[in-house]
Formats: structure tokens, sequence, C-alpha cells
């Protein structure tokens, strides 16, 4: 928007957006007019040496270094980092991370584990605070105890604030936290110090030696490439469930997101590759390990929860009476009991 035409014209895109789509660069934002001579954008692309983003910001304090570091294993470093984040962040202390580490284990364990990722994420999203709804503002202090203010988290949960001394409480947990410090200004947002976890995950699940493990769902999900599989299993709630309880030693072969994809569309579309009974083809109620097959070795089988014939098995390959796929990745993340493993394609009833 060329700001000698108003300034109460709408954006094509915000800034974000033009930095998630790469064009910080692009001769329209760099193309100068008498008012901005340096650009549009200058915050979020990084031109302006104006503020810090706010992990800048965090980074400068001595008790906000397990934040930071569970913030990183979670994944959430890039928008502290980006100068174009609009956040209201409640950065609990050194001393309240204890909880997230005795749940989850140290920081390092965390970036190594999906799901323990997942849940270190939750946790921190309690104690983010997005663009208030309808006013577009930022929270800060002075509003957390207005009458009336619930404040929704990045989470999806909602806080609410209580005066005298000033601290928030969790809808969902009823955790209260102090609010420790002023609210301090990064680029395009504010952080303030809190006391206590929000919204601490509980003990997560181990296995025998120590780590952090998952019910076969959980892994599934917390991959991220098994959302189009999911959803097949989803349209059979007794599977879901059964995959959802750790203590299940089963094994899925589950297709990646882009082979079911590509199965549904070398099907024409078809509705079959939708039913329940594909994904409960891709199940074995034992435990499997695909092997390296030695020259000459014969086809085994292995019964699934399809109802028809085994799946015929020799090494990586598996295959059912109408197709086969192999076995791309072994050992899907850490299940409590089972196994899950990445397929290449859709194995066909």
């Amino acid at each position: 928007m060329d700001p000698r035409a108003g300034f109460d014209a709408g954006a094509g895109l915000p800034c974000l957006a033009q930095r998630a789509a790469g064009q910080c660069d692009a001769p329209f934002m760099r193309d100068a007019v008498a008012e901005l001579p340096e650009g549009y954008c200058q915050v979020t692309c990084g031109r302006c040496g104006c503020c810090a983003p706010l992990w800048e910001s965090l980074s400068r304090e001595g008790d906000l270094s397990a934040f930071l570091a569970y913030a990183e294993a979670a994944g959430l470093a890039g928008d502290l980092r980006n100068p174009g984040t609009e956040w209201t962040v409640l950065a609990p202390t050194d001393a309240a991370m204890r909880g997230l580490a005795d749940a989850l284990g140290p920081a390092a364990e965390v970036a190594g584990s999906p799901t323990a990722r997942r849940l270190a994420r939750d946790a921190l999203a309690a104690h983010v605070l997005p663009r208030a709804p309808v006013v577009g503002a930022l929270w800060t202090s002075p509003f957390f105890a207005a009458a009336g203010a619930r404040m929704r988290t990045l989470a999806g949960g909602v806080l609410t604030g209580l005066p005298d001394p000033l601290r928030v409480r969790s809808e969902a947990t009823g955790r209260e936290a102090a609010v420790a410090s002023a609210d301090a200004e990064a680029c395009k947002s504010w952080w303030v110090r809190v006391d206590a976890l929000l919204s601490p995950p509980g003990p997560a699940a181990r296995d025998a030696s120590g780590r952090v493990c998952a019910s076969l769902y959980e892994v599934l999900r917390d991959d991220g490439d098994f959302g189009e599989f999911l959803r097949l299993v989803d349209r059979d709630p007794d599977l879901a469930g059964r995959l959802a309880d750790r203590g299940t030693a089963w094994t899925v072969l589950a297709p990646g997101d882009a082979a079911v994809r590509g199965a549904r569309e070398a099907a024409g579309g078809a509705a079959a590759l939708d039913d329940a009974e594909v994904a409960r083809l891709h199940v074995a109620p034992s435990v499997w390990d695909p092997a390296d097959a030695a020259p000459g070795e014969p086809r085994g089988a292995l019964p699934t929860l399809g109802g028809g014939p085994a799946l015929s098995v020799r090494g990586r390959n598996v295959a059912g009476a109408r197709n086969g796929a192999d076995v791309v990745a072994a050992g899907v993340g850490n299940p409590c009991s089972g196994r899950v493993h990445r397929l290449n394609w859709v194995v066909l009833p």
C-alpha cells in the first residue's frame, strides 16, 4: 500500500505473510518512496536495527535460559527469532521451568522425541498470547486483570487475570502464576516474567530405557507425515482406541501422506481408498520388524486386522492381493509398545 494513497486501505498481505512467502527482497518490497526510503516491512524483514526480536530480548535475562532452551527444542525458536512475530509472552523463570524438566527430561532429549516436543510445545504455547481478537491489540500487564478479560493463548486455552498481586490463572488447569516483572518490549511483541508454569504436562510415559514413549496413535500423529492415514484410522473408532492404548503391542505399516495421495490419484479418487478396511489391512496384531532378505529366502505371512488373507512379506516388502509396498523407514518414533514402519505406498485389499 502506497502511504501517499491513504492509511485506511487494507493491505494485500501483512508483513509476516510476505516474509513467510520469501518476498522480503522482492523489488516491490524494496522500491523506495519518499515517505519510506528503506522500503516496506522493515522490522519484520530484519532491515531495521531499531528493536530486538523476542529471542534476543529474552536472552539478555539471566533467569530465562531454560524457557529458551525448551522453546528451541519444541520448535518455537523460529517465531521468537522472527522480528515480525506479534505475541505477548509470559516467560516462566528457570525455577518455574523445573516442572517441565521433571516431566519430559532435559531439553536436548525433548528435541529428539516428537512426542516430547509436542508436549513441550503445548506447555509453552499456554504462555503465549497472540493479538486479541476484535480489537487486534497485544495484551500488556495493565490489562490482564481488567474486568471480564479472558486472554486466548496460542495453545487454544484461556487465561484470566487476577489483581493484588497481579497474576494470571489458566482456566484449563486452575494453576496461577504471578507476574514478576514489568512489561518488556521486543520488536512487535511484549513479554513479562512469571514465576510458575500454567500448564505443565503430567509425567510422560517412559520405556524401559527411560526415554519418553507414546502410544502407536500418538507416534502417528506426532510424526507429521501420517495425517492422511490417520483419517482412515479415525473412521474406525475401535481401531483408533486400541492404537491410542500405550500397551497395544501391534505393528502399524503406515503409508505417508504422499503415498496415500498418490494411491488415491492412481485409483482415480476411488472412494474405496477411504474405507476403514484399508487402515485395518495395515495393522498387524503382533510385533514385526523388517530385515534384509537373504538370497532365496521364501516369503512369509503377516496376518493383519483386515480380515482377509495375511500379507506376504519378504525383507522390507509387504504385499497384499492386489499390490505391494516397501518399508522405507523402520521403527518410526518411540512407541511404548509395538512398532510403526513407514510404507511408500498403500496396500489395497
